[in-house]
């Protein structure tokens, strides 16, 4: 019973001092012990040390919290601390307690919900150093006891045989490690980084870290991880430090990198993974990678099968001469390597590389064009050799561009698609540095000759640029063609010059990614063309230069038979496509044009390219026109092709410009030396400006047509001069009046057809007909035809008749004021003369009857 008793006190007893081990720690502000905790902790980071505050903890392990870390950079780096944590927890060494000298064992950098997580700087100063360099010195040559060691151990050394404070296990979860280029805190970060840094034994230290790259300045997703581990072994000098480092970024998409390294998307797509590892020491580090890109594209290239970009390489690095140097890179299948050194690492650097390639597959490189140039077909294939080589050598103040030499060749190259048709021969064609202008500062090299011209409209180049020798193309004319090229790391250029069929010459554009029309049309061209565009922002290229047409016939939508272009000159701008010195006709009629045209290119709206013509033709028959443009509507006029239910083709034309033609038929009405500003937009016809000759006189007029609706409506006014009244009469067959008119007309009509457009047609017409005669035609029974001094008046267009207002006429006998209709099939006119006689004209043009009224029966016809 009393042991129960004894018991039961032991074990209140252990309770009570295990809850005040728990609860009364965090209550317990430790100010006094400031100083000797900074001093712990300054003695083994070297570095000087501040918190806020410092509170107990004796679970799981005696330490402290410290609140409000920072550790102070050394100055000569920056003024801004080195490290900054709002919680740190700082684990006391069980063996400095037993010695009553307190050390730091483990310093734990924590990032508490809701506040900023840690942060440690790294800064490079322009002389190459870095701020940690002192940091992993010290702990290379700090003696310590290893984390791995038994507690007993630990526990009971001798106090005598630490002379120093010994480095701290360090430790971070979450926090952000930043990068600085001297005062400049530079945008790149990694953030959620977890590392620590311990001691593995006697004489290794372990690293291992866990983070992702980001941007500070902008969200990012999906720029991977890095992880590293590795291990430094304990050396008197920091360059003698053993080293073995595996450093793996994995998970990051391409895209996402790009915006990471310049800011921006660049459009790259796929998925990266590199493998590094480090082995040896500071003075003499050999290195060695590896890496892939797969499902590499472009971000608008949707492909069936995946490319993968893969690369191996080794170098060595040397700290004291800041070089790398043994440099020895093989990409892809490892025909293509490069070999060099870098000198002088931070700046001017030195460079000494070389690039071969030795029997490079072009099929490879075919397969990766299809990835990366947008317009490629999906099965275009190449076969032939690549063999290259190329040196950079270049000192600390040469020129970029001015380092650059050497050449190479593709031996047997075909390209092969389907949109080729018959496959593309280009046998050989060699390559080479392009001579570089003088710069000011020139190179030691001598700059001799070259078989490579210097680049297209570049005087002074400040890159270096790969000329392609020239070289033939057959475009299916008698002589091949000759092709030119240059480009280099920002934009490219290719000229062309020669003969080639205009089909052939486009499959081949087409087949190799450039925009070409797709139109019918066959013959012969003489083209002179340069075609330049830029790597960055994937704009399209832009091509420019000149094509001459010889005996071309172009098939247009909509037209009845081709056309067959003569001659012309195509003169490709920028901004638009000129045509100029055209000579066409349309095989079936006799329809032939003239002229110029401008088309705008690159237009950025959904709607089709404005068009811009002066076009002239010696003869037009509107009939032919009409069986040319609307050959499936032949009972309908041509101009239904502008109506969107037609279907035609011109309802989608936007075109203004000028308009000639010598001489124009209409069923039997002619028009001499027409001349008019036409545009077409949205399915409407605007024909300002319309000057002509007809009828022995002359029209001057504006017309509108609106075919938007489901029938097209006209509208036109204007003015008619010097008309001969016989040919007007002669359009009827039979000369019923001579002299001349002239009037002022607004008239409206709608419809398709000619019974519709004469049913449907209003106007007025203020007229002034003089010295006329009208044969059939006589009064008061003197059997002699009245003959008119002047008709003037305004007559009203209703249908197919004329409704006269207002309008009298004068002869020698008198003045007679005129009322009534009058069409081609009737007459319904009263004349009055000043006595009140009334003369009744019916029937009609070709045979009038009149009937004489007196005064009074004159009186009784009008009060009716």
């Amino acid at each position: 019973m009393l042991a129960g008793r004894s018991m039961r006190r032991n074990m209140l007893a252990a309770g009570l001092v295990l809850s005040l081990m728990v609860f009364v720690p965090p209550l317990v502000k430790l100010k006094s012990f400031h100083k000797d905790i900074i001093e712990a902790i300054s003695g083994g980071l070297g570095r000087q040390v501040s918190f806020h505050e410092v509170r107990l903890r004796v679970f799981p392990r005696p330490g402290f919290r410290l609140e409000g870390f920072v550790v102070q950079d050394d100055p000569a780096f920056s003024s801004e601390p080195m490290l900054r944590a709002d919680e740190v927890s700082a684990n006391l060494r069980l063996s400095s307690l037993w010695r009553w000298r307190p050390e730091i064992s483990s310093l734990v950098l924590k990032s508490p919900p809701g506040k900023q997580p840690w942060s440690f700087n790294i800064v490079r100063r322009q002389d190459g150093r870095w701020n940690v360099q002192s940091l992993l010195a010290r702990a290379s040559q700090t003696s310590t006891v290893s984390t791995n060691k038994n507690f007993h151990r630990a526990w009971f050394w001798r106090a005598g045989s630490q002379t120093q404070p010994r480095f701290p296990y360090l430790e971070g979860e979450g926090g952000r490690i930043n990068f600085k280029a001297g005062r400049e805190k530079k945008a790149y970060a990694l953030s959620e980084a977890d590392f620590s840094w311990w001691m593995a034994s006697d004489s290794e230290w372990n690293l291992r870290l866990h983070a992702r790259p980001v941007r500070t300045d902008t969200n990012m997703s999906d720029t991977g991880v890095i992880e590293a581990t590795g291990t430094a072994g304990r050396s008197l000098r920091l360059d003698e430090t053993p080293l073995r480092l595996r450093a793996r970024f994995h998970g990051a998409q391409l895209g996402q990198l790009t915006r990471l390294v310049y800011g921006r998307d660049r459009g790259w797509r796929g998925s990266i993974n590199v493998v590094m590892d480090v082995i040896g020491t500071p003075k003499d580090l050999k290195l060695s990678a590896s890496g892939a890109i797969d499902d590499f594209r472009r971000y608008d290239i949707i492909t069936p099968d995946a490319q993968r970009l893969a690369a191996t390489c080794t170098a060595r690095y040397q700290w004291q001469h800041q070089e790398l140097s043994h440099i020895d890179c093989h990409l892809g299948d490892g025909a293509l390597t490069l070999r060099g050194s870098i000198a002088n690492l931070p700046g001017p650097r030195q460079y000494s590389l070389t690039l071969v390639a030795q029997g490079a597959s072009m099929a490879a490189l075919a397969h990766l064009a299809r990835h990366v140039k947008f317009g490629l077909p999906s099965d275009l294939s190449a076969a032939g050799v690549l063999d290259a080589e190329f040196a950079y050598q270049r000192g600390p103040r040469e020129p970029t561009a001015a380092g650059w030499a050497g050449e190479g060749s593709i031996r047997d190259l075909v390209l092969r698609s389907k949109v080729f048709g018959r496959e593309l021969e280009l046998g050989s064609i060699k390559f080479g540095i392009a001579q570089q202008q003088a710069t000011a500062q020139p190179s030691r090299r001598s700059n001799r000759g070259s078989m490579y011209p210097a680049p297209f409209g570049g005087d002074s180049p400040t890159e270096p640029r790969l000329a392609l020798a020239p070289f033939s193309v057959p475009l299916g004319e008698a002589e091949p063609a000759l092709i030119q090229a240059s480009l280099s790391a920002t934009d490219y250029t290719v000229g062309m010059e020669g003969d080639a069929e205009l089909q052939r010459l486009f499959r081949v554009a087409r087949g190799l990614g450039i925009h070409a029309p797709n139109m019918g049309a066959s013959g012969s061209i003489r083209a002179k063309l340069q075609i330049a565009g830029s790597w960055t922002g994937f704009a399209p290229p832009v091509s420019t230069g000149s094509l001459q047409l010889r005996n071309v016939t172009v098939h247009l939508a909509g037209v009845r038979g081709p056309a067959h272009v003569r001659s012309a000159v195509a003169v490709l701008l920028p901004e638009k496509v000129r045509i100029e010195h055209l000579v066409a006709v349309f095989t079936a009629s006799h329809t032939a044009v003239d002229g110029s045209l401008a088309l705008s290119r690159g237009c950025d709206s959904p709607q089709p390219c404005p068009l811009q013509f002066d076009l002239h033709s010696s003869y037009i028959s509107l009939d032919e026109l009409d069986s040319l443009l609307n050959p499936r509507f032949r009972e309908v006029p041509w101009y239904r092709a502008l109506a969107g239910d037609a279907g035609g083709s011109l309802a989608t034309l936007a075109a203004q410009g000028r308009l000639r033609a010598d001489h124009v038929t209409l069923r039997g009405l002619e028009l001499q030396r027409l001349v008019a500003q036409a545009e077409l937009r949205d399915r409407q016809l605007r024909l300002s400006d319309l000057r002509a000759e007809m009828l022995g006189g002359k029209m001057r007029a504006q017309w509108n047509g609106d075919f938007t609706g489901d029938m097209p409506v006209y509208n036109g006014s204007g003015t008619l001069e010097g008309v001969s009244l016989p040919q007007v009469a002669a359009l009827t067959g039979n000369l019923w009046a001579t002299g001349t008119a002239g009037a002022k007309f607004k008239l409206e009509i709608a419809g398709w057809s000619a019974a519709e457009l004469a049913q449907s047609a209003r106007g007025v017409l203020d007229f002034e007909w003089q010295n006329g005669v009208l044969p059939h035609l006589e009064l008061n029974g003197s059997g002699a035809p009245v003959r008119l001094k002047r008709f003037v008046g305004r007559a009203l267009l209703l249908g197919r008749r004329l409704e006269f207002q207002q309008s009298r006429i004068e002869t020698a006998d008198g003045i007679y004021s005129v009322s009534g209709t009058a069409s081609l099939n009737r007459l319904e006119l009263s004349l009055v003369d000043r006595n009140s006689h009334m003369y009744a004209v019916s029937g009609t043009l070709e045979e009038p009857h009149v009937i004489v009224l007196s005064s009074s029966e004159t009186q009784a016809a009008l009060g009716k």
